[in-house]
């Protein structure tokens, strides 16, 4: 089976299982970076089952190994939301990232490197250039055409990014690595998904989208970031990755809001982005804040 583009998918039944011979052929040694990847075809979270599989057999999981799922039914969002997906509907993996001699305190941007990996898959095998990245983890798109959601607008959220630091169980300093959980909505319809502001490939444009295809680009895109990263002592800087992270985010120029962990709401300007890949937001008041976590929401035009 050739690694084309599928015809457009109209009900489950048509819609493909991931193919492993096409994953692992395109991944794997010799041609590719990912030194393990299991496919399986349902899961509770490729999240959990990944960071379980680490912490009893470390060594059995180098860095940039996969776990990818058909489907999940127990998925993990930020913040502990679930996330659930229909069968074959989606994407959804787990990557081990153990950066090798870069200061834990420089992981901060692992989100936003995986978040732009997995912009700039999507923008190139659904031809959807306008894709972006919200921070600190969103991949979304902006449709003119669809009706308003408080908080959204016309944005619409195609998938995210989760990021969990896997601790050393002996409590070493360094922890063993973080995984990095990626999920895209491909071929949803507007009644499977979850929320008002959700889409999919399909309701935004790209029907066609083959998810083995779409799992290759976002894995390879992934892969390459990261190996960049270590190349330049995880300076996202010096690697030039901070200057694709701020053309991909779309939160920076806006007026927002943000909603804090701690319960407090901030209104201001998503001034830019800190040395460790924090939001910086220039307050009503005029005050200059730094956000290391939050909901950020009314995005729009400033």
């Amino acid at each position: 089976m050739s690694d084309s583009l599928n015809p457009s998918f109209s009900s489950e039944a048509e819609f493909p299982d991931l193919r492993p011979d096409v994953l692992r052929r395109a991944l794997m040694a010799p041609r590719g970076p990912i030194p393990r990847l299991e496919i399986v075809d349902e899961v509770g979270s490729t999240q959990s089952e990944l960071i379980k599989a680490m912490r009893e057999a470390p060594d059995e999981w180098p860095d940039m190994s996969v776990i990818a799922a058909n489907r999940q039914t127990e998925g993990r969002g930020r913040a502990g939301r679930d996330w659930q997906t229909p069968k074959r509907g989606a994407i959804t993996a787990s990557i081990v990232l153990r950066p090798k001699d870069i200061d834990v305190m420089r992981w901060s941007w692992i989100p936003l490197l995986a978040g732009v990996a997995a912009v700039r898959a999507v923008r190139k095998v659904a031809r959807l250039p306008e894709t972006g990245l919200k921070w600190p983890n969103d991949v979304v798109i902006d449709v003119p055409d669809a009706s308003e959601v408080d908080g959204w607008g016309t944005w619409r959220k195609l998938g995210g990014v989760l990021v969990e630091i896997v601790p050393d169980p002996a409590g070493g300093r360094m922890p063993l690595g973080a995984v990095v959980g990626v999920g895209i909505n491909v071929a949803q319809t507007a009644e499977e998904l979850p929320v008002p502001w959700a889409g999919s490939l399909a309701t935004v444009g790209a029907p066609d989208v083959d998810p083995s295809v779409l799992l290759t680009s976002v894995l390879r895109s992934m892969t390459r970031r990261h190996l960049l990263w270590g190349e330049h002592g995880g300076s996202m800087h010096g690697s030039g990755l901070a200057a694709l992270v701020r053309d991909a985010c779309v939160t920076l120029g806006q007026e927002i809001t943000v909603d804090l962990p701690s319960g407090e709401q901030l209104r201001g300007y998503a001034y830019g982005l800190d040395m460790a890949g924090h939001l910086v937001v220039r307050t009503d008041s005029g005050d200059m804040r730094t956000i290391i976590a939050g909901d950020v929401r009314n995005v729009r035009g400033a």
